[in-house]
């Protein structure tokens, strides 16, 4: 039996992002990255003005969205009173690299904050009553952040 030699990985490339359909989603993750939630017509008018996808229609951009939404990338919201129309926005699930490999998006809801500290130093623990949050940011570079804000240096 052969076995498989373990490299440094040059990251993956989500499938929701590969094909004809990956610049749509990708388009519509960064819309609704920027606010959520939205609703189709909202997402159509901002979608429409990336390059590309000038001519998207009302009934492709309702596929794309019933497809990220069966994936459970994102989460419809039904409306509450009759007639207002169903709004979508980013799920937990959806973590996306913006543009590089560095930048990365998670939305979701903890709950309420219960704890935040530096278990060793080098991941913040953010604990809340629907869950934790583990980061890979390290104490100093938080407070390397803090001081340039409060020295007048350029925010991060």
């Amino acid at each position: 039996m052969a076995h498989k030699k373990w490299g440094k990985s040059n990251g993956t490339v989500l499938d929701v992002f590969q094909g004809r359909a990956g610049r749509a989603n990708a388009a519509i993750f960064e819309v609704l990255a920027r606010e959520s939630p939205q609703t189709i017509k909202q997402l159509l008018k901002r979608i429409t003005t990336y390059e590309g996808l000038e001519e998207t229609y009302y009934a492709s951009l309702t596929k794309r969205l019933r497809n990220l939404t069966d994936t459970g990338l994102i989460e419809e919201m039904k409306p509450n009173p009759k007639g207002a129309p169903t709004c979508y926005k980013l799920c937990v699930k959806a973590i996306l690299a913006n543009g590089s490999r560095d930048n990365v998006l998670v939305e979701g809801s903890i709950g309420e904050l219960l704890q935040a500290t530096f278990p060793d130093g080098i991941i913040l623990e953010v604990v809340g009553k629907k869950g934790i949050l583990r980061i890979n940011l390290a104490e100093y570079e938080i407070k390397k952040t803090t001081d340039q804000n409060q020295n007048g240096g350029k925010q991060l």
